[in-house]
C-alpha cells in the first residue's frame, strides 16, 4: 500500500522550473542560494513520493548548518 501511495504523490512537475536564489532574501542566516537549494530539494523529496531513504539525509544536512 506504501508504494501505491507513493506513486500517486509522486509528481515530477514540482522540479520544474527550479527555483533561483534571486527570488529569495538572504539573511543572516541562510545565503538566497541556500534558500533555493532547500527549497529545491523539499520539491525533489515531495516529487519522488517522499522516500524514506532521502528524509534522514536531507535533515542531517539540514540541522549541520
Amino acid at each position: 500500500m506504501t508504494q501505491d501511495l507513493a506513486a500517486v504523490i509522486a509528481w515530477p512537475r514540482l522540479r520544474s522550473p527550479r527555483l533561483l536564489p534571486d527570488a529569495f532574501v538572504p539573511t543572516r542566516f541562510s545565503t538566497a542560494a541556500d534558500k533555493a537549494k532547500f527549497g529545491n530539494d523539499l520539491l525533489a523529496f515531495i516529487s519522488e513520493g517522499f522516500p524514506k531513504s532521502r528524509f534522514w539525509s536531507a535533515l542531517e544536512k539540514l540541522v549541520q548548518t
